[in-house]
C-alpha cells in the first residue's frame, strides 16, 4: 500500500511539540526554580492541549499504519524502530547529563533509568527520567493495543473492537478507575494506563477522523465519535466527581485541527519551519526538559535574563534534536524497517 504523507499533520506534530518545549520552559521551569530577575517576557500555557493533539494525530495515523503492515511483528517492529532507538539515545543524553552534572530537579535514580529502558517504568513502580515520557507510555500501550485487535479480530472487526474499548473506557472512567492516571499505585491504577481509559477518547477520535478523511462515514464510525465525546465528558470522573462538560468542545477543537490538516486546509503550515518542526518534533520532544532546564539555570546564575536564557535552551536542544533525528532516529529506521520510509507517525 502506498505511503500517503500528510504534510500538514506533520507540521501540527512540530508545533504541538514546540508548544510542550515552551510550556515546559516558561511554565514549568517556575514550578521547580525561581526566576532570578524579571520572569520571561512570553508564557506559554497550552501544554496539555499539545499533547492531546498528539493523541489524536497517533489515533489518526495508525490505521494507516496498520493496514500497511504485513502482520502485528512486523507492526510491531515499524513501531520499535520509530520509537525506541531516538527514545533511548535522548534517555541516556539526558541520565548522562544527570550522572555528570548532578543536576537532578526530578531526583531520578539509576533505578528510574534502568527501568525507563523498558519506556514504561510507571507500570513497574518506578519514575521517568523525564515527565514528558509519560505520554509514550500511553501511546505503546495503544499501539500494542490496537495492533492486537486489527490482526487478531481482523481489519473488519476493528471499528467495532475501537466502539467496545470507548463503551468499556466510559464505564471504568464512571466506576472503577484510577484516581492516579500518572503514577499508579493499585492494579487498577496500572490496568487502567494499559487500556488507555482515560485517553481512549483521542485516540479512537483519531481513528474514526482517519475513516471520515477516506470518505468511510459509516454508521459505526459516526456512533464512535459520538461516544468518543460522551468519553471526553467522563475521562477524570473520579477526579472532579462531576462531567467536564467543558471537554467535549476541546475535543472537537482537537479533532478539527487534525481533519483539517489531513485535508490540506491550513495552508500556512506548508512552510519550512513549521515542517522542519514536524521531522524534529519526536527528538524535540524526547530530548529537551531536563537539559533544557540545565540550560537556563545555568545562564540565569550567570546573570543572564530568563528570556534569553529560554532563547539559548531552545537553540541547545534544537541542535541536539536534529543530531538525534539525523544520527539515529532516520538511520535505525533504515536499518530495523527497511522497506519502509523514515516515519514521523
Amino acid at each position: 500500500m502506498a505511503v500517503v504523507r500528510l504534510r500538514q499533520l506533520d507540521a501540527l506534530r512540530g508545533l504541538a511539540a514546540a508548544s510542550v518545549v515552551l510550556y515546559h520552559f516558561t511554565v514549568g521551569y517556575p514550578l521547580r526554580f525561581d526566576w532570578l530577575g524579571a520572569p520571561p517576557a512570553l508564557s506559554v500555557p497550552w501544554g496539555g492541549f499539545a499533547v492531546r493533539v498528539f493523541f489524536v494525530i497517533s489515533g489518526f495515523v495508525i490505521l494507516m499504519t496498520l493496514e500497511r503492515s504485513a502482520g502485528l511483528g512486523a507492526f510491531m517492529r515499524a513501531r520499535f524502530a520509530r520509537l525506541y532507538p531516538a527514545y533511548a539515545a535522548c534517555l541516556l543524553l539526558t541520565f548522562g547529563l544527570i550522572a555528570a552534572t548532578g543536576f537532578n530537579p526530578r531526583s531520578v535514580s539509576g533505578e528510574d533509568a534502568l527501568a525507563s529502558l523498558t519506556m514504561a517504568p510507571t507500570l513497574i513502580g518506578f519514575g521517568h527520567v523525564e515527565a514528558a515520557y509519560w505520554t509514550l507510555t500511553r501511546e505503546i500501550c495503544f499501539y500494542a493495543l490496537a495492533g492486537c485487535a486489527f490482526f487478531g479480530l481482523g481489519a473488519r472487526h476493528f471499528d467495532r473492537f475501537v466502539v467496545a474499548w470507548l463503551l468499556f473506557s466510559v464505564a471504568a472512567n464512571l466506576s472503577v478507575a484510577g484516581r492516579n492516571f500518572y503514577a499508579p499505585q493499585t492494579p487498577i491504577d496500572v490496568l487502567s494506563i494499559v487500556l488507555n481509559v482515560q485517553f481512549s477518547y483521542l485516540f479512537a477520535l483519531g481513528l474514526f477522523a482517519c475513516r471520515l478523511y477516506r470518505g468511510q462515514g459509516t454508521p459505526l464510525v459516526i456512533l464512535g465519535i459520538g461516544l468518543a465525546f460522551v468519553a471526553s465528558a467522563v475521562s477524570e470522573w473520579l477526579v472532579l466527581q462531576r462531567l467536564d462538560l467543558t471537554a467535549p468542545a476541546k475535543t472537537l477543537l482537537y479533532a478539527a485541527l487534525v481533519f483539517a490538516c489531513a485535508k490540506g486546509m491550513l495552508r500556512p503550515l506548508n512552510n519550512r519551519v513549521c515542517l522542519g518542526l514536524g521531522a524534529l518534533s519526536y527528538a524535540l520532544y524526547l530530548v529537551h526538559e531536563t537539559i533544557g532546564f540545565f540550560v537556563i539555570r545555568q545562564l540565569q546564575q550567570a546573570g543572564v535574563s530568563a528570556s534569553l536564557s529560554i532563547l539559548a535552551a531552545l537553540l541547545v536542544v534544537g541542535l541536539l534534536a536534529f543530531a538525534v533525528r539525523a544520527l539515529v532516529e532516520v538511520p535505525a529506521q533504515r536499518v530495523l524497517a527497511p522497506s519502509r520510509r523514515p516515519q514521523l507517525a
